[in-house]
């Protein structure tokens, strides 16, 4: 796991934060039954107060083996709280390798608790997730280009699951959400898939 703890970059000193100077390019997390923790697995990368993480082409993959009741028991590729970044392929051609998240309770959580910090998901694929992102009173982000695979998750947790794409929940002043594609791949009989909740 990787944590953000919160930063403002300053320089150089002009008296107004920058935006962080961090990057993932191109990197593969992975968590399976190998994990070594005694504390159930919750993120790959979490982070609180910063702003303008880069995450380029990299890979995040849960294939543990879990005896969990809810969705977040899978954990989540990305948490961020009160923090923006941007996810995006290894270069804006059309044949980079995008971001990929698979297998998880949920790709990207993004969650306003007190300064809103927008963020950008573009050309993402999110494979047997049961959410691909939810966002919680973030305003202004950007979902463009993504592709949802939505109908599979790692376990059925009621007869009636449903898998979402994208979730906006509570107060949210605006998005952008374009040019995504939802796609219902065939899993367990009962399930039922959401694009935008």
């Amino acid at each position: 796991m990787v944590v953000f703890a919160p930063y403002s970059n300053f320089w150089p000193p002009s008296g107004k934060p920058r935006p962080y100077v961090g990057v993932f390019d191109q990197c593969t997390f992975v968590t399976d039954n190998a994990y070594l923790h005694s504390d159930r697995f919750s993120s790959f990368i979490e982070m609180t107060g910063v702003d303008g993480v880069n995450i380029a082409g990299t890979t995040f993959t849960n294939t543990q083996t879990i005896d969990g009741t809810t969705a977040k028991d899978w954990g989540y590729g990305i948490e961020a709280n009160d923090a923006g970044f941007y996810v995006k392929p290894a270069s804006l051609s059309a044949t980079a390798a995008h971001s990929t998240f698979s297998g998880l309770g949920c790709g990207i959580y993004a969650l306003k608790l007190s300064t809103n910090r927008p963020y950008v998901a573009m050309q993402c694929d999110f494979n047997e997730c049961f959410t691909g992102i939810r966002n919680s009173r973030v305003s202004g982000s950007t979902i463009i280009l993504n592709n949802f695979n939505i109908g599979k998750a790692p376990k059925m947790l009621t007869p009636t699951q449903k898998l979402e794409g994208v979730i906006f929940e509570q107060d949210i002043t605006g998005f952008t959400c374009e040019e995504n594609h939802f796609t219902a791949v065939s899993g367990p009989s009962g399930v039922q898939t959401v694009g935008t909740v």
